[in-house]
């Protein structure tokens, strides 16, 4: 249970590191991808998956507005539109190991960080 703890604790430090990451923790994060590469490799699998596009296509309805121009009058005529969702099928290539890898690459980065700089975030001073 404390072990559980602490691999989670890792994760969301890791995780919070990574938007804000120094040049160290990203030399860190080379080593560490590398050495889990070779451990856990990748195995690259295609599978469709559906995805979601949006077009924009006429409403049926129609806005005018006219103004008076001295004499004439201008009338300016609008299509009204709306957005629909149209599904599509698309390839996608994927990893099949990075989950089981990424937890892995996370905790070795905080340690090697907190070894080497005292914190997991490998900031300097």
């Amino acid at each position: 249970m404390r072990a559980t703890r602490a691999i989670i604790a890792v994760l969301v430090l890791a995780t919070t590191v990574t938007a804000c990451a120094t040049r160290e923790w990203y030399a860190e994060s080379h080593v560490c991808r590398a050495a889990w590469t070779q451990r856990i490799p990748e195995v690259w699998q295609q599978r469709i998956v559906e995805r979601t596009r949006y077009e924009t296509v006429p409403d049926g309805n129609i806005r005018c507005t006219s103004a008076k121009d001295g004499p004439t009058t201008r009338t300016h005529c609008t299509q009204g539109e709306r957005n629909i969702a149209i599904p599509y099928a698309t390839v996608e290539t994927f990893d099949l190991n990075r989950a089981a890898r990424a937890p892995h690459i996370d905790q070795c980065i905080a340690e090697n960080c907190a070894r080497k700089y005292g914190n997991a975030a490998c900031e300097i001073g």
